[in-house]
């Protein structure tokens, strides 16, 4: 039984390819990033580009309802202002986009700290010039208890650098204050007002797949927010918007790309006035996919060509889990070349490579998406790194993670380069920069989780545990610290709780053939059997040439008096690990008890 490793994934980033003319409804302007635009409707893949959108609409005072899992609405220190000011003033949206969109920094062209603002603040400097007078941001919690209330203003105080938060009206699931001249509200969905007419409709995906606001984890089974009830909910509340705009905000943002066809859905109710059966089936397919156990539920074809590069890239996650690996790869491929948006995918598939201990097939999906993108971009960069370090090839992993740490020092890459330290033996260096990270950012749960690997490995198992559970109060769907803790709790005797994280981190990671042999494991030893060999069969599937999980198999079956199957698997281990005395004990006990039958 091996427990994880480290994980520094806190996201994969998509990168936007814009193919052709910028698409735009306003002739002579130059509004890059918007993806499709029918009348006052936008879809945009970075939510940045909405501050161009709204300048070339000369829009003043505007009420904003922002409905998003995340604020966008971060400080913007006054010199960058001052740039965009002038820009926007000679409506040069060319500059703002290049100096705003993370693409250029994902490909090293512009240095993160030089950007004027991102998909994460575009807001702010819509406020401070005086776009938005009044600003609605609706958050995913169904109600915001007194926990999460006093979470939230200390989360809004650091990001607008302001010492207090004056509330000027709070009540159950919303409170208001002023920042600058504007009015800021925060709001659950159902406590939002009747808004009147002529306002900004802003919709982040993120929303509807997120169980809270602040969080990275999207939601595994039935969403909270059921889309097209959200949109019949908005047309009462928010009605006749002066513009609608809707982000998926892959690139750089925290949307699953699974989960991108919301996007068009949205965009087909704003632009039909009634929301898409694709995207509503589509919904219903991720949705069981996801679910543990899963079910499988093969996606119909969509009669729309705007879901086809859904229904390829679900199709091809549903074959992957049913072990056809070769026409999964071509299924994600297709869905790359008919929307270059799902190239994330091609790099979510080496991370799956990673985890069924394919670092070679990982390589070739890193290479497969450098070639698409006709270069290495900073999150290729990082994969390359995490398949480095999953290969023990630890030389090139330093090198290449000390150069993104020199390109963007921020947590996403210091975490790749604690992975590498940490990996190289140097955990106390490795603690430091995960500290330093949590210092900056509390509520980092990955830095907790990497820091708990880092105290196991130093045989401190209690710090550990503390870590991992500090991990997962903040980030509920951390896979990796669901298996180590499981994984430790397995070894205590703890199973039903081992069980519990074990069976959690399957469903969050269904390739990751360690962590289904360890519930396995957890499962055996509480002689649920069935369960245990459904779960070693499983990982065989994803990867048939680990000898352990054979000998894992083979002592299920016996277990369960399957003695012609368990031998079967015995010597299949065998051929793999051969002259292995466990498991040749083993199937000699087998036919002994086989015969007495």
């Amino acid at each position: 039984m091996r427990k994880a490793g480290l994980t520094i994934t806190l996201l994969l980033f998509q990168i936007e390819l814009i193919f052709g003319e910028p698409v735009n409804n306003l002739p002579g302007l130059d509004l890059s990033g918007i993806t499709r635009t029918t009348n006052n409707v936008y879809l945009v893949e970075n939510h940045s580009t909405v501050f161009n959108i709204w300048h070339s609409r000369n829009i003043r005072g505007a009420t904003l309802v922002h409905i998003d899992a995340h604020e966008d609405c971060r400080y913007v220190p006054p010199e960058k202002l001052e740039i965009l000011n002038k820009l926007a003033a000679s409506r040069d949206y060319a500059g703002i986009f290049r100096q705003s969109d993370i693409e250029y920094s994902f490909r090293y062209q512009l240095k993160p700290d030089k950007a004027l603002f991102d998909l994460g603040n575009y807001i702010y400097p819509c406020i401070m010039d005086g776009t938005v007078s009044n600003y609605y941001w609706v958050v995913p919690e169904k109600t915001i208890d007194q926990n999460k209330l006093i979470g939230l203003q200390q989360h809004l105080k650091a990001a607008y650098r302001i010492p207090s938060l004056l509330l000027s009206g709070a009540t159950n699931n919303t409170f208001s204050f002023i920042l600058s001249n504007c009015t800021v509200t925060v709001t659950t969905l159902d406590s939002l007002p009747q808004i009147d007419k002529g306002a900004l409709l802003d919709i982040d995906t993120d929303f509807f797949v997120f169980p809270c606001s602040l969080t990275e984890s999207h939601i595994h089974g039935e969403l909270i927010w059921d889309p097209p009830k959200v949109c019949s909910l908005l047309s009462s509340r928010v009605p006749d918007p002066a513009l609608i705009t809707i982000a998926s905000s892959i690139s750089g943002g925290y949307l699953p790309v699974a989960f991108r066809f919301i996007s068009d859905g949205l965009f087909g109710y704003y632009t039909s006035g009634s929301y898409p059966d694709d995207a509503v089936n589509l919904l219903k397919v991720i949705t069981a996919m996801l679910s543990y156990p899963s079910v499988d539920l093969p996606p119909r074809k969509p009669r729309d060509p705007v879901f086809l590069p859904a229904y390829e890239h679900i199709t091809g996650l549903s074959l992957m889990v049913q072990g056809d690996e070769k026409t999964a790869i071509a299924c994600i491929e297709r869905a790359v070349h008919l929307n270059p948006v799902y190239s994330k995918a091609i790099l979510d598939m080496a991370d799956a490579y990673i985890s069924m201990g394919k670092p070679k097939r990982a390589h070739a999906m890193i290479d497969n998406f450098e070639k698409f993108m006709a270069c290495e971009t900073s999150h290729s960069a990082a994969a390359r790194v995490r398949v480095y370090l999953a290969e023990k090839t630890l030389d090139k992993a330093d090198i290449l993670s000390r150069k993104l740490i020199e390109w963007d020092r921020a947590p996403f890459f210091l975490m790749l380069r604690g992975g590498v330290l940490a990996e190289q033996g140097l955990l106390s260096e490795a603690i430091d920069i995960y500290k330093e990270i949590i210092n900056l950012h509390n509520d980092n749960g990955t830095a907790y989780y990497n820091l708990g690997y880092a105290l196991a490995r130093q045989g401190k198992i209690t710090e550990a545990v503390e870590n991992y559970r500090l991990a997962l109060r903040l980030k509920p769907d951390l896979a990796m610290a669901h298996e180590n803790l499981g994984y430790i709790l397995s070894n205590e005797g703890k199973y039903a709780e081992a069980t519990s994280h074990l069976k959690a981190a399957v469903a969050l990671n269904p390739f990751n053939v360690t962590t289904l042999n360890n519930l396995g494991l957890a499962l055996a030893r509480q002689n649920q059997f069935p369960d245990a060999i459904n779960c070693y069969t499983t990982a065989i599937k994803l990867d048939p040439e680990r000898p352990a999980i054979h000998a894992n198999l083979a002592l299920a079956l016996i277990s369960s008096g399957k003695f012609p199957e368990g031998i079967d698997r015995c010597r299949r281990a065998l051929e793999l690990k051969p002259d292995w005395p466990e498991v040749i004990n083993l199937m000699n006990e087998a036919k002994k008890k086989e015969k007495s039958f």
